[in-house]
């Protein structure tokens, strides 16, 4: 009985951390094509740099989670890498939005209407469009 009980943990915890490591890889594979429709900006494709980091976090995180879940082994270990890096791509596409487009949180606040207010004297520019 035990025995069977373990094994369903272990499936239960490789489908979820092969779920989470494929979800990183899909997410890698598209930045690709996100940052193919960067505007080109002055034309040197120094976009294409941001392919760096995000290459880092497949290869130091997903990659070695997608293994471990895909063999069956290490399945809390893989769970963890694949987490972080879900996190780490959250985090380094985040910042790398607000380079491609030059916007900061103030200004997706401004963009997507809300109303706020850092000082009185510049009030006009956090007005509802």
């Amino acid at each position: 009985m035990q025995a069977t009980t373990q094994a369903a943990n272990n499936g239960f915890l490789r489908a979820a951390a092969l779920a989470v490591s494929i979800a990183g890889t899909l997410f890698w594979l598209y930045t690709f094509y996100g940052i193919a429709q960067v505007p080109a900006g002055d034309g040197s494709g120094f976009q294409w740099i941001a392919v760096v980091p995000l290459g880092f976090v497949f290869l130091a995180l997903t990659f070695p989670a997608l293994v471990c879940a895909w063999n069956g082994q290490f399945l809390w270990a893989a769970l963890v890498l694949g987490c972080a890096g879900l996190i780490a791509f959250a985090y380094l596409w985040n910042e790398l939005l607000g380079e491609f487009y030059h916007t900061t949180s103030i200004d997706y606040r401004i963009a997507v209407g809300h109303e706020m207010c850092v000082s009185c004297n510049d009030a006009s520019r956090f007005a509802t469009a």
